[in-house]
């Protein structure tokens, strides 16, 4: 993975809840033998989507920054994509 502080590799469009987002990818990453059953996570960072996402409930589950390929920061909403190795 790249160094922190990127800019994306690409943007799109993702659609959450039948609304439509821009969406910053910012590379996926290996996880082979790093967590069972699971092949590679992807980074995406929600552009504009703090307003419609801050009052959902949270599930409790933290990824540490270190973890993250980019910058993060108060009132970003991001996207980590995980593909288990059966696809």
């Amino acid at each position: 993975m790249a160094c922190k502080g990127q800019r994306p590799l690409r943007v799109e469009t993702v659609t959450v809840e039948g609304k439509a987002y821009r969406a910053s990818y910012f590379g996926e990453e290996d996880m082979t033998g790093l967590l069972k059953g699971v092949r590679s996570r992807a980074f995406w960072r929600l552009e504009t989507a703090y307003e419609d996402f801050k009052a959902q409930l949270k599930t409790g589950d933290v990824l540490p920054y270190d973890n993250f390929p980019m910058l993060v920061e108060a009132g970003r909403v991001f996207i980590i994509d995980y593909t288990k190795t059966d696809g």
